[in-house]
């Protein structure tokens, strides 16, 4: 995620629960390719422009997104060691 300056400190992964050994398989090939031929500048554009779009929506909700999602978000980004950003 942005919030960890493109320093990776976990994986999260979605999977059916009956497919999870191959999406765990899947992860692990991705962080090989990773380490092993970096990121192509089109995978850094496509990044770039789902941050901008991220950050372009939660600008939009402004005043509207509730104090207890607000404080949800703050106590994961301490339990994560990350930067709180409002």
């Amino acid at each position: 995620s942005a919030r960890e300056g493109c320093a990776i400190c976990s994986l999260d992964m979605t999977s059916e629960p009956n497919r999870w050994k191959e999406a765990v398989r899947k992860s692990i090939s991705e962080v090989r390719r990773l380490g092993v031929h970096g990121v192509t500048p089109s995978e850094m554009q496509r990044y770039a422009s789902a941050l901008m779009t991220d950050a372009e929506q939660l600008a939009a909700q402004g005043d509207s997104i509730s104090n207890s999602d607000q404080l949800s978000y703050l106590m994961e980004t301490i339990a994560n060691g990350h930067t709180f950003m409002s």
